[in-house]
């Protein structure tokens, strides 16, 4: 037998809201927060899925602090996507809620090095049907790169992020640059990075 289904598009609302305010020091404080969502027929892998009417939508909310030597922000993000199969009917729920905060500082080291540091934390909490054991992932990462004015018209970076996560331990991603200006309006970069995703 053959399954048969009608066909729609997708119809999204969003709102999005966000307040600056400039303290006397100069930091400069930032709030953000969104909604959205969506109804109608999205084609997957699984096949053609119809959006449940009673969830599925993103909210976001954060806020962050950035002055001269020191950046911050936190921020959380949920996606609740339930869904129904428009072949099969068969449903499926998915929620995540994913935090994450982050931290950078930058420093002066004599007169040659421009110091930045920093690290990052992240939850995520997933509630998913076709990954029922699988609840909850955290990560922590922490970095420095060191930039080094060698001569007026060379400049080296060097720099390292290591990151833990649970599922695959701990992962190290050094990176070194050079960028080399034969004139003031022009500029050479080579660069060396290993990267995990």
């Amino acid at each position: 037998s053959t399954a048969v289904f009608a066909n729609a598009g997708t119809t999204q609302t969003k709102v999005d809201a966000r307040a600056d305010w400039e303290a006397s020091n100069g930091g400069v404080w930032s709030g953000t927060a969104g909604f959205a969502d969506t109804s109608g027929i999205v084609h997957s892998s699984s096949g053609p899925n119809a959006w449940a009417p009673e969830g599925s939508y993103a909210l976001t909310a954060g806020g962050s602090y950035s002055s001269n030597p020191v950046e911050a922000q936190v921020y959380w993000y949920r996606l609740r996507g339930d869904t129904v199969s428009s072949l099969f009917g068969n449903t499926f729920f998915a929620t995540s809620d994913i935090v994450s905060g982050d931290v950078v500082a930058r420093r002066a080291a004599g007169t040659r090095h421009s110091l930045t540091y920093g690290g990052s934390l992240r939850a995520s909490f997933y509630d998913l049907t076709l990954a029922p054991g699988d609840s909850f992932r955290p990560s922590v990462g922490v970095f420095a790169e060191d930039q080094i004015a060698l001569f007026p018209r060379l400049t080296v970076s060097l720099g390292a992020r290591l990151d833990k996560f649970d599922s695959f331990g701990l992962q190290v991603s050094p990176r070194v640059s050079a960028v080399f200006r034969p004139t003031t309006s022009q500029a050479l970069r080579v660069a060396v990075n290993r990267a995990f995703r």
